[in-house]
C-alpha cells in the first residue's frame, strides 16, 4: 500500500468528534493536533500525552501522587531512570511503568529526535497496578 495524503481534519481541527448517543465526545487526535504539547483527556480517570525529546535533553517528571505512567517509545530510544531502579535503555515500541509516589526522568543521549506516548491514569483510590 503506497503513502496516503493527509486528510483534511488530520490538519484542522485535528479533532474528530461524535455527536451520537448522550453527549458527545471527542474520538479522534490527528498528530498535527496532539505534537501541540497538549494533554487529551481520554476519560474521567485517564489522559494521553505525546513528549518529544530534543537530542541530549532529558524529561523530568517530579513525584505523581495520584496517577500511573505508562509510558512507550514511539520513535527513536532513551535511556530511563525511575525510583531507585537501576537506568536502562529502551527503544521502538518498548514501555515501561512509573508508578504514583516515583520520580522519573528519560534521557535522550541520541543524535535524532525520540518521541515518547504517555497514558496517565488515575490512582488515588485504587492500588497501583
Amino acid at each position: 500500500m503506497g503513502l496516503m495524503a493527509v486528510q483534511t481534519w488530520e490538519r484542522a481541527p485535528g479533532i474528530i468528534r461524535d455527536e451520537t448517543g448522550d453527549r458527545s465526545e471527542y474520538v479522534a487526535f490527528s498528530s498535527a493536533y496532539l505534537s501541540t504539547n497538549i494533554t487529551i483527556r481520554t476519560s474521567d480517570d485517564s489522559a494521553f500525552r505525546i513528549h518529544e525529546i530534543q537530542p541530549s535533553n532529558t524529561l523530568q517528571w517530579q513525584v505523581d501522587k495520584t496517577d500511573l505512567r505508562i509510558c512507550s517509545v514511539a520513535q527513536g530510544v532513551v535511556r530511563v531512570k525511575i525510583g531507585g531502579a537501576d537506568e536502562f535503555q529502551i527503544s521502538l515500541n518498548g514501555m515501561w511503568k512509573v508508578r504514583r509516589g516515583v520520580a522519573c526522568s528519560v534521557t535522550n543521549p541520541f543524535h535524532t529526535k525520540a518521541t515518547l506516548h504517555v497514558t496517565s491514569v488515575s490512582t488515588a483510590n485504587d492500588q497501583d497496578w
